[in-house]
């Protein structure tokens, strides 16, 4: 397989995962989907990083940045350098460089120390910790 094709192929793969994704999210509420909930939350009674990133990336969808904050901040905070990565992999997919960017390491450690922080503050028994939490109930 040309390297051209390949590149082809995976961003092809990529954005028709993104738009099926999106076009569910548009339609349907995640509360109506009947998705599993967080197995974290489920069995430790905490909230994972991930808790809210589905009903976070609805408000994104439908243009609401300041909803989608509330119910995941990190998830908000951290899609700029996402969207930045996935350009970066694409352009050296495209490019046939491997390996990857040496900084993509950096940005990864970056984003671990990120998560473990907000992990931690967002289960802390406080009421100035409160906002990190998602909200609970459906999502509109």
């Amino acid at each position: 397989m040309g390297k051209k094709t390949r590149f082809a192929l995976v961003l092809f793969l990529f954005l028709s995962v993104l738009g099926c994704g999106a076009a569910i999210l548009w339609r349907f509420s995640p509360t109506e989907i009947n998705a599993p909930p967080c197995a974290f939350h489920e069995l430790f009674g905490l909230y994972c990083p991930g808790c809210g990133s589905t009903r976070a990336l609805r408000r994104v969808i439908r243009g609401d940045l300041i909803g989608a904050f509330r119910y995941n901040p990190l998830f908000i905070a951290l899609s700029p350098i996402l969207l930045l990565g996935a350009i970066c992999f694409f352009y050296d997919l495209w490019r046939d460089r491997f390996p990857y960017r040496k900084s993509s390491l950096t940005i990864a450690y970056v984003c671990l120390a990120l998560i473990l922080v907000f992990v931690v503050a967002r289960n802390l028994p406080f009421e100035c910790c409160e906002w990190l939490r998602p909200p609970t109930g459906a999502c509109p």
